[in-house]
């Protein structure tokens, strides 16, 4: 698998937003606090990916549903083609 990468812009942080995570690595600042949310402002809302908060997997269908917390480490896999 591999990691997508968010936009650059996603990368600074900015006052007033609602929680600071750490995103494949990277402090990213989010302005939601819903997976789901976080997903669609990250880029990644149409891409098929599998997502791990703080090592463990959340299924797609709890994404609306999950909410995050500070420091929460997110990994943002996609699968790899070929064999």
């Amino acid at each position: 698998t591999r990691r997508p990468r968010p936009s650059a812009a996603r990368r600074h942080r900015s006052a007033g937003l609602a929680v600071e995570i750490l995103l494949n690595g990277e402090r990213v600042s989010l302005e939601v606090d819903v997976l789901a949310d976080a997903v669609a402002e990250l880029g990644f809302a149409e891409a098929c990916v599998a997502i791990a908060v703080n090592e463990t997997f959340v299924a797609r269908a709890q994404w609306p549903s999950y909410r995050l917390q500070a420091e929460d480490r997110l990994e943002v896999l996609s699968p790899i083609e070929g064999g």
